[in-house]
């Protein structure tokens, strides 16, 4: 009993009026459809069942680049394994989602797909012979290039096959036999020697003569992903099926040479698109920077969405690694950094920033104000200065160790990375009687802190200064100067004074000290 069902789907065998060509006449056309005859598919399937791996049939995916209706891929996919098969000819593509299932098959030429094809477990494959293609990329290397700027279908589709494979991943596949012996194969050959280990190579004399009634000898050969290198020896078992008994002896052979070969590799394919049903949108890259963030249109944005979710970068205002887009153009980092580092960073990501003069004036009125709302109203004490350690270099002005490891060295550049950390601590633990459940019970109360924390690749690795540890703020302040903070009577003196004058003669019932802060409280914008 055949293990592939035959009606309607591989039962098919490629167009009618392609059966009275010769090989070398039919393989000149656009369609080379000699499929694989059904009882080779099933012998393949039988051989390659024990390597199955303990996870089951789901767990390998199975390609074959040029599928025609499908017969290679039919036996495993009856078996449950995952299979995917890619094919130009429409109707021979039609008859294949009979026989494997309409989301396993693409329809569309080979080379479309070529960069979507990756980590599958086997290839099988009866690739188009003698046709020779345009490559789509110009640049694009393909080791069967001819000298005429033209890719041979065969080559090109087992060089498909080679970058498709996991390492470890099978190859079979049906090419002629002259394959191995005349000039114009010999780059396929070396896709062959150099990128797989050889496992068998068997004749198969006369394989289309049955169903096409055309004369051709094959090789089948049944090879493993590995990288061997140039020069590599060749040398699989080989066999010439050529008698009554050539089925037999086939399985046999195939028996023997998979008999001590790794499990298929456990992995899922890729997700394949259609390609036919993609529309080709050109989007825009125009990005307008203004004091609220960014504006774009639809399409942007939801690029720029993309992008600040996988691309990161410091974030000064929190501190932390953070989207790339908010880290420097949300509005709080507009203020602090200015629009320059993000307009660049939009630019570094291929997009064509801009911003206009009105929102370049708006935008540094904003920084003016902001730096004064964040200017020191007195001169901050020593551990309030560590807030104001920037993300740069300090240079080291002492040398100190820790724990007789050396840290700092005097006169050395080292790079302090600041930012905030959450702490969650236990403020208080009381014991209270629960009249619900007619029992005490623990009543905590913790309490959320912000530190700041300073990291930096000290002489010994990296290492992180906490805030609420005085033993390594002492270290860390010892080490480098802490930044000299101005505070607002050192940036604005003549306006303090001012507004000290007027207070002391129109509220003369102000205590000198509380005066004080208001002479200069105003002169900051309104918090």
């Amino acid at each position: 009993m055949s293990l592939i069902d035959v009606s309607p789907g591989t039962a098919y065998a490629g167009r009618e009026a392609n059966h009275a060509l010769s090989f070398r006449q039919f393989n000149k056309s656009k369609h080379a459809q000699y499929f694989t005859p059904v009882w080779l598919a099933e012998l393949l399937f039988e051989a390659f069942n024990p390597l199955i791996p303990p996870e089951g049939p789901t767990s390998i995916s199975v390609l074959d680049p040029t599928c025609g209706s499908g017969r290679l891929l039919a036996p495993f996919k009856g078996a449950g394994t995952q299979v995917l098969g890619i094919e130009l000819d429409q109707l021979a593509a039609d008859h294949a989602r009979f026989a494997i299932g309409n989301q396993n098959v693409r329809t569309g030429d080979l080379l479309d797909y070529r960069h979507l094809l990756t980590n599958f477990s086997l290839v099988v494959t009866n690739p188009p012979y003698g046709i020779y293609w345009t490559p789509p990329d110009a640049g694009e290397v393909w080791t069967c290039e001819t000298s005429g700027g033209l890719i041979e279908s065969q080559g090109a589709t087992l060089e498909i096959a080679a970058r498709s494979l996991v390492y470890g991943g099978y190859l079979v596949a049906i090419i002629p036999t002259s394959t191995f012996q005349n000039t114009k194969d010999r780059f396929l050959r070396e896709t062959l020697y150099t990128q797989f280990e050889p496992l068998l190579q068997a004749t198969l004399p006369n394989l289309f003569g049955e169903e096409y009634g055309i004369a051709v000898d094959v090789d089948l050969v049944v090879a493993r992903r590995t990288y061997r290198g140039y020069g590599s020896a060749w040398q699989p078992a080989q066999l010439t099926v050529d008698d009554d008994d050539g089925r037999g002896r086939l399985r046999y052979a195939l028996s023997r040479a998979l008999q001590d070969a790794p499990k298929l590799p456990v992995c899922t394919h890729a997700p394949v698109p259609v390609l036919s049903r993609l529309l080709a949108i050109t989007p825009s890259i125009a990005v307008r920077v203004t004091p609220k963030g960014l504006k774009a249109a639809a399409d942007v944005d939801g690029l720029l969405n993309f992008l600040d979710e996988t691309v990161t970068a410091f974030d000064p205002v929190r501190g932390i690694e953070h989207g790339v887009v908010s880290a420097t153009l949300s509005p709080a980092s507009l203020l602090t950094l200015g629009p320059r580092a993000g307009v660049e960073s939009l630019a570094w990501l291929g997009f064509d920033p801009a911003i206009s003069e009105r929102d370049q004036q708006t935008i540094s009125r904003l920084q003016e104000k902001y730096r004064i709302l964040k200017t020191p109203i007195y001169p901050p004490e020593a551990h309030q200065r560590l807030a104001y350690i920037e993300d740069r270099s300090y240079i080291a002005k002492d040398t100190l160790t820790i724990d007789d490891q050396p840290c700092f060295t005097e006169g050395k550049a080292y790079h302090l990375r600041p930012s905030w950390s959450r702490n969650r601590e236990v403020a208080s633990v009381e014991t209270v009687f629960d009249e619900r459940e007619g029992k005490e019970v623990e009543l905590i109360t913790s309490v959320d802190r912000g530190y700041l924390a300073c990291q930096v690749v000290t002489d010994s690795g990296p290492r992180t200064f906490r805030e609420v540890d005085a033993a390594a703020v002492e270290l860390l302040t010892a080490a480098s100067a802490l930044p000299d903070v101005p505070y607002l009577t050192t940036i604005f003196p003549s306006r303090v004074a001012q507004h000290r004058d007027v207070y002391s003669r129109a509220h003369t019932f102000l205590l000198p000290l509380r005066r004080e802060d208001v002479s200069r409280m105003a002169l900051t914008p309104h918090r």
